[in-house]
């Protein structure tokens, strides 16, 4: 049963390693509970927080280079997995690893003050828009720099 082996080697080929990794890690929690002896519980267990212990490492070290990028890993939906953010699936497979880390906590608080939502972008588009639509577009021949070049 090389499963992990075959995971890991996977999971450097997927685009969205974190999420990857996340459900991984469900997948060997749901075997650990289905399982009959105590030796593969066990060692599903294990393979689940290796895996879980590899996401939280992973986004670390994002969060480490770039904060606000690493909350909006956290965030940002993905097609591949359904449309579902790393953030759903770390709280519905009770991913204690990746809870604990401070990416995690920095992305709640910054969700529960409206300081990062992916709608706060088109927002501000919209309120850009305000000027063009007042002047019915008569700046646009000036604001336009590519019919100078």
């Amino acid at each position: 049963m090389d499963m992990p082996e075959m995971a890991k080697v996977l999971l450097l080929h997927v685009r969205s390693r974190i999420c990857a990794a996340l459900i991984a890690s469900a997948v060997f929690k749901r075997y650990s509970k289905f399982s009959q002896t105590a030796y593969l519980k066990h060692k599903f267990l294990a393979q689940s927080l290796e895996f879980e212990t590899y996401a939280a490492i992973f986004i670390d070290k994002c969060y480490e280079y770039n904060e606000k990028r690493a909350c909006e890993l956290l965030l940002r939906r993905i097609p591949l997995f359904g449309n579902v953010t790393c953030m759903q699936v770390a709280i519905s497979s009770e991913s204690k690893e990746l809870l604990k880390t401070v990416c995690f906590h920095q992305t709640l608080n910054q969700i529960w003050y409206n300081k990062l939502s992916l709608t706060n972008r088109q927002t501000t588009a919209k309120l850009l828009l305000i000027p063009s639509i007042l002047t019915f577009g008569l700046i646009a021949p000036w604001e336009n720099t590519t019919n100078n070049e």
